[in-house]
């Protein structure tokens, strides 16, 4: 299981990277909810009660309903910041991705290695939900570090869409 540091450090800097109208308090004020998905830990089953999407997507849907751009912004930012923690944990073990509706764990094994070559392995699957998950055993130990790859890259990919979408539009507006 990733730390509390990498839960926390990872999202917060895909967070600051993309927004850059918003103040960064508000960034940091909520980064508490990056750990919200280890309560399970106290609870009965681990790494499903909380580590599934529907806690993101609760966070997203409410965004719709409010025109308020700041609750917007903080109703999005602890969709990713709750997601991060679960995508993280995908790759380092497994996450009950749709607890309740199945106790099946979802898990994402991405390895790069290098033995007289470079070679990438990926695999992905369903395992039951068991004993071992409670500890948070995984499958493979290095796969935490490409999932915080893929999850920063996503954020530089989104950061230069918006850049990219933001200057089309001062040309229009140059123009008229």
């Amino acid at each position: 299981m990733p730390d509390w540091a990498v839960h926390t450090i990872v999202p917060l800097f895909a967070l600051l990277l993309v927004s850059q109208k918003e103040n960064p308090k508000y960034i940091l004020y909520l980064l508490p909810l990056a750990l919200i998905p280890d309560l399970d830990h106290f609870a009965f089953m681990h790494r499903a009660l909380l580590h599934n999407i529907f806690i993101p997507l609760i966070f997203l849907g409410t965004s719709v309903i409010y025109r308020d751009q700041r609750t917007r912004f903080l109703l999005i930012t602890g969709a990713v910041y709750t997601a991060s923690h679960v995508i993280l944990d995908m790759f380092n073990g497994g996450v009950g991705l749709f607890y309740p509706l199945t106790s099946n764990m979802f898990f994402i094994n991405a390895e790069l290695s290098y033995r007289q070559g470079f070679s990438w392995v990926l695999n992905w699957g369903v395992a039951p939900y068991s004993d071992n998950w409670i500890l948070a055993n995984g499958y493979v130990i290095n796969s935490v570090g490409a999932a915080s790859i893929t999850f920063l890259l996503m954020a530089g990919m989104c950061l230069y869409y918006r850049n990219r979408s933001n200057n089309d539009n001062n040309e229009v507006l140059n123009e008229a």
